[in-house]
């Protein structure tokens, strides 16, 4: 096969279908969010819709995956040991309202204080969006928490958990801004091990203390992405609209 025939149809393709070839190319520009920023953002978002939308299925038809939950449950159950139990239990609250809004409200002032007013709104987006997502999502799937298993009593449902998907939501959006300021790698190291380290013990305790199944702490972390994603994508977007802003201030 001549290799060199594939351009050549591309280029007879480009000319048969104009403005479908001017869009598939615009979807890879860079230089603007509707381009290659979008359609990463976009794509992210539909993973990670699939990869829950999978979760959901399994849990209600597949055995196999049920199975997995309580075998993992079951086993940290075994194993679980005073010392660690309690030190998870102090650290679980730090996915829960009675940590988050007050540190949200913190860094939200601090935000304001230096005039960035949107990334003091994005936090609100992403942890409004989270919780509107638990409310309706605990009921709509109706799953009872491990039973007889539990380090403390919960009385909601289990999935998905609402600890996991506020933990990377809202600590994974303060990495983001915190990756973006101008610091010392070493900080910006420091500030990204701490943060994906409290991420995964959030979610770990959650398992360890009996009161969620592995899926739930699964799919908290794909509602979190989720919202981050959000989050992250508003703020690209914002960027680019600063840029336009500029030069044509610079143009005037």
């Amino acid at each position: 096969m001549n290799r060199f025939r594939f351009p050549a149809r591309l280029h007879r393709l480009a000319a048969r279908y104009p403005r479908l070839s001017r869009w598939l190319l615009n979807r890879f520009d860079r230089s603007r969010f509707t381009g290659l920023p979008l359609m990463l953002l976009a794509g992210i978002l539909l993973f990670n819709g699939y990869l829950f939308s999978e979760i959901t299925e399994n849990i209600i038809n597949a055995e196999l995956m049920v199975k997995v939950d309580q075998q993992v449950t079951q086993w940290l159950f075994q194993h679980r040991s005073v010392a660690l139990s309690q030190f998870l239990y102090r650290l679980t609250f730090a996915g829960q309202n009675l940590i988050v809004l007050p540190l949200a409200i913190g860094v939200s002032g601090l935000l304001l204080w230096q005039r960035r007013w949107f990334d003091a709104l994005l936090i609100w987006i992403v942890l409004a969006g989270i919780g509107l997502s638990i409310e309706i999502g605990k009921p709509v799937f109706h799953r009872v928490r491990p039973a007889n298993m539990g380090y403390y009593t919960v009385k909601t449902f289990s999935f998905p958990s609402g600890h996991s998907a506020t933990a990377l939501g809202f600590y994974g959006l303060l990495l983001y801004l915190w990756l973006h300021e101008k610091i010392r790698p070493l900080w910006r190291w420091t500030g990204l091990l701490a943060c994906l380290g409290l991420i995964g013990l959030i979610g770990f305790s959650r398992l360890y203390l009996g009161v969620h199944f592995l899926s739930d702490v699964a799919g908290g972390y794909l509602l979190g992405l989720s919202w981050l994603t959000v989050g992250a994508g508003l703020r690209v977007w914002r960027t680019f609209q600063s840029r336009i802003y500029s030069r044509n201030i610079k143009s005037t």
